[in-house]
């Protein structure tokens, strides 16, 4: 067995109206000679792993609509701080306009 993944061993199945198949599978630690083990095929006859669990698929999806959720508030987050400062912008280019129209009446030395 390598570092952490379940041994292989050639398994063998019989299968109605095609007769006895093997091929080799990952097979539980442990396994002896003879022992029945769960073994998922294809439609192509290849070995594959089983199907992901329930909680598997829940837990996947609930990380996904958190990572969406997540994000979809950061672009709402992004829209609104640019939309506040292009119309801080605006105000100020408007106070500006405003000063230079006031402003030298307020500046000029009276006398």
């Amino acid at each position: 067995a390598g570092r952490g993944h379940p041994p292989r061993a050639e398994v063998r199945w019989t299968e109605h109206g095609r007769g006895t198949r093997a091929a080799w599978a990952r097979v539980p630690a442990g396994t002896r000679a003879g022992d029945t083990v769960p073994v998922w095929v294809d439609s192509r006859d290849r070995v594959v792993p089983a199907p992901t669990s329930g909680a598997a698929v829940l837990q996947h999806a609930v990380t996904v609509g958190m990572c969406a959720a997540v994000c979809a508030g950061g672009v709402v987050f992004l829209g609104h701080t640019v939309a506040r400062r292009i119309a801080l912008r605006h105000r100020l280019a408007e106070w500006e306009r405003a000063w230079a129209r006031t402003g030298p009446r307020w500046t000029q030395p009276r006398t």
